[in-house]
């Protein structure tokens, strides 16, 4: 039988380690800026400023309590003070925010997270939120209940005092098991107001979605929805490379090459762990980008016999065809006396989807043409 967090708990006292016996809730809010700013400036708000990825940057305040809980209503009222705070700081550094991500609060007690709807100017908020939960020795227990809402602030209202007007609310089934909220979520990359149960993954994009549901900003109507064509961001990965745009990203998607061109992915499976070096990719010697675990180069080439190879090692060579599209993996692999990248071509029932949960990277040019 496995053993829960309260018999670890006990176990661990029992041995001497009491503070293996300390809970903490955490309360944390994030605001995302289009680049980053100032540090200095950041410093005098005592907040911090995360860089997930080159094009996207968070605000990032919060609390945490240990060995107690958030009292009723507590934790939404400091996630909209966190939220003021994040703001003002941003105005006052000169920042600015994305119109398609807005302010988001997460919170341990109850377990929630709260966020503004992309496109709707910050008057519409959904939230996930567990409830009927029971609590022992400040771990929550029992079955979980899950309910979807969306409220609204009223026009000029106060966004930290004015009660939040509940529009649509929906019970939802618990995630199943090695699944979680996804709250990041597009359809066919253009910015969505989607909510999914997506399984955990070290990638940056959720490799299966299990439910779905979607609001009618028309309506401001709950109701479920077709995962197909969906993506749902992964918030816990990170990349040391700049990724590619939108369209490019919509593009690769579609997997159909330039007429009479070939259409090369060079792709890298998600990685708990960051390769020791960020490997070159070439084509005929020329240079085409760089890859990370979980991410992919798109490249086009001219019909003919193409050799795509790796800095860090391993080579491949392709007759390439017009109008065809070909994928390519790239592994490190541990040698004798250092280790090495190993590259192999893949068939399309298997690139297809690597390339779906990968993040594109961009290249030298874009996209890059090899002649």
């Amino acid at each position: 039988m496995k053993a829960g967090p309260l018999v670890w708990c006990a176990t661990l006292c029992l041995a001497g380690s009491a503070a293996a016996c300390d809970h903490f809730l955490f309360l944390t809010a994030r605001l995302p800026l289009i680049a980053p700013v100032d540090s200095g400036c950041i410093k005098r708000f005592d907040l911090d400023q995360v860089v997930q990825r080159e094009s996207l940057t968070y605000l990032v305040t919060g609390t945490v309590k240990i060995n107690q809980r958030f009292a009723h209503g507590e934790s939404e009222q400091l996630g909209r003070l966190f939220g003021v705070q994040l703001m003002r700081a941003r105005d006052a550094c000169g920042g600015h925010s994305p119109a398609a991500k807005g302010l988001t609060i997460n919170s341990d007690d109850p377990p929630a997270e709260i966020w503004s709807v992309k496109g709707a100017a910050g008057a519409v908020w959904m939230r996930w939120t567990a409830e009927s939960l029971s609590w022992t020795l400040h771990f929550p227990t029992g079955k979980r209940h899950y309910v979807l809402q969306v409220d609204t602030v009223p026009p000029g209202a106060s966004f930290q005092y004015t009660p939040w007007l509940p529009v649509d609310r929906l019970g939802i089934p618990a995630p199943p098991r090695g699944y979680g909220f996804a709250t990041d979520c597009s359809r066919d990359g253009s910015p969505g107001t989607i909510v999914a149960f997506g399984k955990d993954t070290d990638g940056p994009f959720h490799s299966r979605l299990a439910s779905l549901w979607e609001l009618d900003l028309s309506t401001l109507h709950l109701s479920p929805g077709d995962t197909a064509g969906v993506r749902c961001w992964n918030a816990m990965w990170r990349s040391r490379l700049p990724v590619a745009s939108r369209d490019l990203q919509v593009a690769a998607l579609t997997f159909v090459p330039t007429p009479g061109k070939a259409r090369v992915y060079v792709y890298s499976p998600a990685s708990f762990r960051p390769w020791p070096t960020i490997p070159r990719v070439m084509v005929d010697s020329q240079i085409a980008g760089q890859l990370d675990p979980g991410t992919f180069l798109m490249i086009e080439v001219v019909p003919g016999r193409r050799r795509v190879e790796a800095s860090s090692g391993g080579a491949i060579l392709l007759d390439a065809v017009a109008d065809s599209v070909y994928f390519v993996t790239t592994s490190w692999k541990r040698g004798v006396f250092k280790n090495h990248t190993t590259l192999r071509l893949s068939p399309a029932s298997k690139g297809r989807p690597a390339i779906a949960e990968s993040q594109m990277v961009r290249s030298v040019t874009v996209p890059l043409e090899v002649h």
